[in-house]
């Protein structure tokens, strides 16, 4: 159990938490800087093998989002997964099921607020990247191959070896997927839209688009700086979310991921929060 809890953590925390942040969020949806095409072809990798989400629904449910930020206008106006508008635990708790209803309920948000994400589409993204129960069941097989190996390594016998990687490897993959879709990826859009102090949440900004959002320093550490939901409201197409340096400490989306790329030329137009670009 200990063995399979310690490898779950690669796929959440390396892969899947990093690229989520620095390449679903920042670069695709926001554009907020540029990859170079190899860097961005093993993001698309590790998203494909460590969540399987489709990048141009994940942008256009995320721009749809921010068209109507814990609003409704009319039914196909409307914020896709708003804990104001759907309650705290429905989305905490089924946030994933939200973004696969609103692409059944309205298809045209997919060619409405992604067009740019779908007319860039290569061949590795219309063979293999956008479909992800293949790359979900790569990843699950890779674990079990390693945790295989190891098992191997350790001489015990083949057939037990084998037993082993698959017992521990899908039960990697599982304690990765309740981690990374039940806790850590829906408390960006429900604790952090549901402004308690009690909580953790605090504001810097009032901004109307910004008023029913908040920033948690904890969450925020445990997704890469996703937890500073405020600061990313008030100022979208930034790939830095800290606005302050207390608060960058727990952004290390940019400081271990953006910044690294920056310096060895791999990441270009990188935009930063009004504050830290005086």
């Amino acid at each position: 159990m200990l063995t399979a809890w310690l490898w779950s953590l690669i796929p959440t925390f390396v892969l899947a938490v990093p690229t989520t942040t620095v390449y679903l969020h920042r670069t695709v949806t926001h554009r907020a800087l540029t990859l170079n095409p190899l860097v961005e072809w093993w993001f698309k990798f590790a998203n494909w093998i460590t969540t399987g989400v489709d990048p141009a629904v994940w942008a256009a449910v995320h721009r749809k989002h921010h068209a109507y930020s814990d609003i409704e206008v009319a039914p196909d106006k409307r914020d896709p997964h708003s804990p104001w508008l759907e309650g705290f635990w429905h989305i905490q708790l089924g946030n994933v099921w939200y973004y696969l209803a609103e692409l059944r309920k309205h298809p045209e948000t997919l060619t409405t607020f992604a067009r740019d994400v779908l007319n860039r589409r290569t061949w590795w993204d219309r063979h293999f990247f956008r479909r992800g129960w293949m790359g979900l069941m790569f990843g699950t097989a890779f674990l079990c191959l390693v945790l295989g190996v190891q098992s191997f390594l350790n001489d015990k016998p083949l057939a037990e070896a084998f037993r082993e990687g698959l017992l521990l490897g899908s039960l990697a993959a599982v304690i990765h997927a309740v981690t990374f879709v039940f806790l850590l990826n829906p408390s960006i859009n429900a604790l952090c839209h549901w402004p308690h102090r009690w909580l953790g949440g605090y504001q810097n900004s009032r901004a109307a688009h910004a008023l029913r959002t908040t920033n948690n320093w904890v969450v925020a550490l445990f997704t890469a700086g996703e937890g500073f939901h405020n600061n990313h409201h008030d100022q979208q197409a930034t790939a830095m979310f800290a606005h302050n340096r207390w608060e960058l400490i727990a952004d290390w989306g940019y400081w271990a991921v953006v910044v690294p790329l920056r310096w060895l030329g791999l990441a270009t137009d990188v935009r930063l929060p009004k504050q830290a670009a005086s």
